[in-house]
């Protein structure tokens, strides 16, 4: 992956910073998903 650097404006911080929160907010959530899928306890409630 490529890394692009560029000199941000303070609209461009502050997308990038709200962008980042939610991408670990998602990271989170499928950690979550991950860590919990192996029990039956889980997906008792889908089925």
């Amino acid at each position: 992956m490529a890394m692009i650097v560029f000199i941000p404006g303070p609209a461009d911080v502050e997308s990038a910073f709200l962008g980042s929160m939610v991408l670990n907010v998602i990271l989170a959530v499928i950690a979550l998903v991950v860590k919990l899928a192996p029990r039956e306890e889980f997906f008792s409630p889908l089925f």
